[in-house]
């Protein structure tokens, strides 16, 4: 039973990484739409403008850093699934890479955190 737990313990994880990613994925292209209505939607001062530029920007950045992780959480969780079902084990390199991706997720959700708490401080001051 507790071999079973070496793979099913992170392959369980990573369904939960892509969930959170693809979550968050529909949650920054929401805020991108927010962003492109207020510019459309009236006179910005230079200050809001920087604030939009800057929420965009990081918007943007945030995309790019979801694909990035989603696509390297899938090729793990194949390798891993791969690997497991050949030789019921997992190589240490696999689990290293999982505990590296545990990190980035880690930091990952502290920074969209506060990436969104100023995208809506921003919302409500404008």
């Amino acid at each position: 039973m507790v071999e079973d737990n070496l793979f099913e313990q992170p392959h369980k994880e990573h369904l939960l990484w892509k969930q959170d990613l693809l979550k968050t994925d529909k949650e920054v292209k929401e805020q991108v739409a927010v962003l492109e209505s207020i510019v459309k939607g009236g006179t910005l001062t230079k200050d809001q403008a920087k604030s939009v530029e800057h929420l965009q920007n990081s918007l943007i950045r945030q995309k790019q850093v979801i694909n990035n992780i989603l696509a390297r959480v899938k090729v793990l969780d194949k390798n891993m699934s791969k690997f497991w079902s050949a030789r019921h084990t997992l190589r240490e390199e696999s689990l290293s890479r999982h505990s590296n991706i545990k990190g980035e997720m880690e930091l990952f959700d502290k920074l969209y955190d506060d990436l969104k708490a100023e995208f809506e401080d921003f919302k409500e001051n404008i």
